[in-house]
């Protein structure tokens, strides 16, 4: 080196040797209980004190590139050029990952030989670590010596800790439900008591009454007895039943009452529907299908006839059917100026079963088998005769 450039460099090396003797001197003055070394990054090696002995002599000055650790903090010993020691630059490179990764070299020393000091710790976590040391309280014997605590750190701090977060306390669940405050009286419901089924009537005689809301019973004091009595009742929207006509006089078949039969002339006992009416006379008003008879109307009797027990309409000469065992009906008078049929052996129809069942006007005589009543009355019932009542009359004894 020529002797102007050592003139200039003179300067700076005197600087640099000041510093470093300052360096040391701070170091020379930290106490020996409870050193810890801690490194910062990966290439910044760590050297204790632990190497004086117990009189309290100090061991040799720190190698450059080192950090000194005492009771009181951390000096960082920059690295003199040419040492081969890692500079400050390079100090806080590591190898290990940058997230959540530990350098192995960091060490903690209790310090717990002099003055019970609180454990002194470095942590570093990838490039540009940082090293932080916390002395607890400091020797009393040296407190005027020591010097302040030193933080190396990189440009961007690193987590020194990651310690779960207590959950938050939730606020202890509230009722959803709360005692309302008392209301005023309201006046109780009223309950209405179930309805109790109307009890069956007592017709006097047995009865199939089906769906029927319209019967007339006629009955009668012995199966012999060619004279009974007759009623006409109605179902109430209540469910019960009341008598809407009678009780009459009814006239019965000349043989009393009993099963029907076309041998003998009596009339048929049990319940039977009634679907049609007819008449030589015009329609007294009944809703029931009602045909006017005419001259060539028959109501064929004829058991071998296919046309048993129905209404024909045929001239005499042409009829299929034995006329002199059929009735005329328009020439039956007054006793079918108005009838309403009974529907007895129609459905099916058996031969020999009896036919023409009808409830007819009165003569004041007892019948081939028929149910006769005095016309006036029965002009009304049938008027009160309604199909959507499915009408039924019933015949028996008692």
């Amino acid at each position: 080196m020529s002797a102007r450039g050592f003139r200039r460099a003179l300067p700076m090396l005197v600087t640099a040797l000041v510093a470093v003797g300052a360096i040391v001197a701070v170091i020379l003055a930290l106490p020996d209980g409870g050193r810890a070394t801690a490194a910062a990054g990966s290439g910044t090696s760590v050297q204790s004190d632990t190497a004086s002995d117990t009189t309290g002599n100090r061991a040799a000055a720190p190698t450059p590139g080192t950090a000194r650790v005492g009771g009181s903090g951390v000096v960082a010993v920059p690295a003199l050029p040419g040492s081969g020691a890692p500079s400050e630059e390079s100090a806080g490179t590591s190898s290990y990952p940058e997230t959540g990764s530990t350098d192995p070299r960091a060490a903690t020393t209790n310090e717990g030989t002099d003055g019970g000091a609180a454990p002194a710790q470095a942590t570093g976590t990838g490039a540009g670590a940082l090293a932080t040391v916390d002395p607890g309280p400091a020797n009393p014997l040296e407190t005027a010596a020591a010097g302040p605590t030193v933080t190396t750190a990189s440009a961007a701090p690193a987590q020194l800790s990651s310690r779960p977060t207590p959950p938050a306390s939730s606020p202890p669940p509230t009722s959803a439900s709360k005692t309302a405050p008392p209301s005023a009286p309201s006046t109780p419901p009223t309950t209405t008591a179930p309805k109790t089924p109307a009890p069956a009537p007592d017709f006097g005689i047995p009865v199939s009454l089906g769906n029927a809301t319209q019967l007339i019973t006629v009955s009668a004091p012995s199966k012999a007895s060619t004279v009974g009595t007759l009623r006409a009742w109605e179902k109430t929207v209540g469910g019960a039943w009341r008598v809407v006509y009678g009780p009459v006089t009814a006239n019965l078949g000349s043989a009393g009452i009993g099963p029907a039969s076309e041998s003998y002339s009596r009339t048929p006992l049990g319940t039977f529907t009634l679907t049609e009416a007819f008449g030589a006379l015009a329609n007294p008003g009944t809703a029931l299908p009602y045909h006017v008879t005419g001259p060539n109307d028959w109501w064929v009797s004829d058991v071998n006839a296919p046309s048993y027990n129905t209404m024909q309409t045929c001239a005499k000469a042409s009829c299929p059917f034995n006329t002199r065992l059929a009735e005329h009906l328009q020439t039956i008078t007054p006793y079918y100026d108005y009838a309403v049929v009974m529907d007895v052996n129609r459905s099916p129809v058996v031969k020999g079963g009896g036919s023409a069942f009808f409830l007819h006007v009165t003569v004041g005589r007892p019948t081939e088998g028929c149910i006769a009543i005095d016309k006036a009355t029965l002009v009304k019932i049938m008027r009160w005769l309604k199909p959507a009542a499915h009408p039924r009359i019933a015949t028996g004894i008692g």
